[in-house]
């Protein structure tokens, strides 16, 4: 086992590791009103005999969650414990969708009206750079899926259509960054990495009905099925996309 993992790239062993050695918590829970109390370190745990079961432990109690800030619901969902399971589908977006089926923190984050804004504020916090802060292959690991934990839930149509135009403004300018930060970086972040910050941008491009954009992806069926179903069929979709958001960026700069 050992062996065969050696001989994958940096991002093939970080994807192996993450599905089937290491359930990670990559962001830092601080004073939360959900911190997920029942968990593979406590006893209540050992007495839930099946996988549904120990899922369903995780779930935030209705009115626990009613009641939590947009701020502290996007920290909790962001540290829920098995958001690896994203990768279990045929696709991220699939990935999700099954997350969104399994924990209700995900469908109410998709319900605030100010979630754009704090999902944008720990996206501010990401840069790509900083992997190479870390030796060992478990922590960039747990720096590379935090941008695709973040990534894919901010390229959700439904939170992109609620943020302000500033908010789409800036998270234009962070993921055309990030993309090309990663880029930069191909041994830590590969193809995979910049399928999710195109993704961001594609699905931003095609709530706002950039027309730059409709035009193209009438006329690119690769291009479309990326922005449906996070499925990348032509490489050269990612470049076109964010060739198209930086565009879009210059023009909104301009009105």
């Amino acid at each position: 086992m050992k062996s065969t993992i050696m001989k994958l790239s940096t991002m093939g062993r970080i994807i192996l590791l993450f599905l089937i050695i290491i359930p990670l918590t990559l962001f830092a829970q601080k004073e939360v009103t959900w911190d997920y109390p029942i968990n593979p370190e406590t006893k209540e745990w050992s007495n839930l005999k099946s996988y549904d079961e120990r899922l369903n432990a995780y779930n935030i109690p209705g009115d626990i969650l009613e009641n939590m800030s947009t701020a502290e619901l996007v920290k909790t969902c962001l540290a829920y414990p098995e958001f690896r399971l994203i990768m279990t589908r045929n696709s991220l977006q699939e990935g999700y969708g099954y997350l969104k089926s399994i924990f209700n923190g995900f469908e109410e984050l998709e319900k605030r009206e100010d979630i754009g804004n704090q999902l944008i504020n720990e996206y501010r916090k990401l840069n790509p750079v900083d992997v190479q802060a870390y030796d060992k292959l478990v922590e960039q690991g747990r720096f590379v899926f935090r941008f695709t934990y973040l990534e894919i839930l901010l390229a959700q149509r439904p939170l992109l259509l609620s943020m302000s135009n500033n908010t789409k403004k800036e998270l234009l300018e962070l993921s055309i960054s990030n993309y090309e930060g990663k880029l930069n970086l191909p041994e830590y972040y590969a193809s995979f990495g910049l399928e999710t910050s195109s993704l961001v941008l594609g699905r931003l491009l095609d709530t706002d009905k950039y027309q730059a954009y409709i035009s193209m992806a009438e006329g690119d069926e690769c291009l479309r099925k990326f922005i449906d179903s996070s499925i990348l069929y032509d490489k050269s979709s990612l470049s076109a996309i964010v060739n198209l958001a930086k565009n879009y960026k210059n023009q909104l700069k301009n009105e």
